[in-house]
């Protein structure tokens, strides 16, 4: 649905392919994914529910982040830059962005 795989999930989250595929269910895992499911669920919400943009917007490269695109930074373990910059679109603070 929104076109993140399993080992790109097991890279944001840190952990190995094989546990996220096996494991998804898991506690500890779901515990791991819960800033990266915020974070989609708002974007979700800021697309009017259309997988297609929220893959466009995670993979498109961002001018005020020098055109890194948000699923490289998710990629790079850093869920926190990416879940505040959609908290501050949400929430309507987006100046600069």
């Amino acid at each position: 649905l929104i076109d993140i795989t399993h080992q790109e999930m097991s890279q944001i989250i840190g952990k190995d392919v094989r546990t996220v595929q096996r494991d998804l269910a898991s506690k500890a895992v779901a515990k791991d994914l819960e800033p990266l499911i915020y974070t989609l669920k708002m974007l979700w919400e800021l697309t009017g529910e259309d997988p297609v943009l929220l893959q466009r917007w995670l993979r498109e490269p961002l001018l005020a982040w020098r055109g890194v695109t948000p699923i490289s930074v998710l990629l790079e373990g850093n869920t926190a830059a990416v879940k505040q910059l959609v908290e501050r679109i949400y929430l309507g603070d987006s100046a600069g962005y």
